[in-house]
């Protein structure tokens, strides 16, 4: 909540909002054997920035940058302590940069996330795929490595991954521009172009300073008007 003049208001809670430390999709696919039945997608931080990589849930071991200690096991998780081991602070990584620029940055980590979920999908079918071989033949031993190695070996892929891709979204968009590959420039091998501000900012600045920032050329009144060079000489 929030006040403001004597009142309090409340802030509306969207699908998709920072304050989030970790969501998950479950699918639950009945017509599987029990072991092969729930999987959950699972993202963290804000869901709508972060790649939700598919986990059994009758794994029983997980990959390290998506587990940890926390109240549940009666300890003080390390949350005050950055690391680029951990999924959580990876996905934050690219959330919060993206927050700086919404309209630019996100279309393109909305394309990186669909793709990975769409990989992740065809990993899925896979997995069920080798995991129903191994029941069907009566080894159910095989069948949970299988299950346990869809989360390993995607999840640590992941946090690596996406480290590397905030990567491209930093070269990309820093110092406010937005930076593409130009094989033809001698320079940087780089197009740097950038969108500027939009329309409701300019007009800001320009109700709020008036003439100040206006081209010479362009203005026409007061100690900021353009003079002729002849007529500055005339006043020397």
């Amino acid at each position: 909540t929030w006040d403001y003049q004597g009142s309090t208001y409340v802030n509306e809670r969207a699908i998709g909002t920072q304050q989030t430390g970790w969501n998950f999709v479950a699918s639950i696919r009945g017509s599987l054997p029990t072991p092969l039945q729930a999987v959950l997608w699972f993202g963290a931080d804000d869901s709508a920035t972060t790649v939700r990589v598919p986990f059994y849930a009758s794994a029983t071991v997980l990959p390290d940058s998506f587990v940890g200690k926390g109240p549940q096991d009666g300890v003080v998780p390390p949350m005050m302590s950055f690391s680029l081991d951990s999924a959580f602070y990876v996905t934050n990584l690219v959330s919060n940069w993206c927050y700086t620029r919404w309209s630019e940055m996100y279309p393109v980590v909305l394309a990186e996330i669909e793709a990975r979920e769409a990989a992740y999908i065809t990993a899925l079918s896979e997995a069920d795929s080798r995991a129903l071989a191994h029941l069907g033949a009566g080894d159910r031993e095989a069948a949970i490595s299988v299950i346990n190695g869809l989360g390993m070996q995607l999840g640590d892929a992941f946090t690596k991954e996406w480290f590397g891709f905030f990567g491209q979204l930093f070269v990309r968009f820093r110092d406010g521009y937005d930076i593409t590959p130009d094989a033809s420039d001698p320079e940087c091998g780089c197009a740097v172009g950038g969108n500027g501000y939009n329309q409701d900012t300019y007009k800001r600045i320009a109700d709020e300073t008036g003439e100040q920032y206006l081209e010479p050329e362009q203005l026409q009144s007061g100690k900021f008007a353009a003079k002729s060079k002849l007529k500055l000489k005339s006043m020397l």
